[in-house]
């Protein structure tokens, strides 16, 4: 039996709004306060995109949320989406459910115009009786990459 130790967990879960109806922050103000949450500000220039005419930059407020009871997770919110930052996994997905509901509710029917950009960072830092270069070794079994070439052998033309 290997004995795995997990040392640390880090997890940031975006949550991106790239078309239709902007974030309604004052919802996710008024929800995550009653749920406990306290917030701070934070304003951020944000570099125009590519355009034929030159813009200025724009201006985007972030809401930082934290709950007192723990001071390693973080929900940040703006009109452009949120993103969820942890220690946690299981934090994680909490907090990710707890916005995604929030933010399902308030938009009601034209949540399901939304075109989310979804993105999830994990670093899992372990210790481990064996090298992590064995763990590897065993989880490429010869049948599982012989699997791997036949499925590339099937999908070439």
């Amino acid at each position: 039996m290997v004995r795995i130790f997990v040392e640390s967990v880090h997890v940031i879960f975006k949550h991106l709004v790239k078309v239709g109806p902007s974030i309604p922050v004052q919802v996710f103000i008024d929800k995550l306060s009653n749920l406990g949450f306290s917030y701070t500000t934070r304003k951020l220039m944000v570099p125009p995109l590519p355009q034929p005419v030159p813009q200025p930059p724009s201006e985007l407020v972030e809401y930082l949320f934290k709950r007192p009871s723990d001071a390693t997770s973080l929900i940040v919110v703006s009109e452009k989406g949120f993103v969820v930052d942890t220690r946690s996994v299981q934090t994680a997905l909490d907090l990710f459910w707890t916005s995604h509901g929030i933010l399902r509710e308030s938009l009601k029917e034209r949540f399901k115009t939304i075109v989310p950009q979804m993105q999830l960072l994990a670093t899992i830092q372990i210790y481990s009786e064996i090298s992590p270069l064995k763990i590897i070794q065993d989880m490429l079994t010869p049948r599982l990459l012989k699997k791997k070439i036949t499925m590339k052998k099937v999908l070439s033309p």
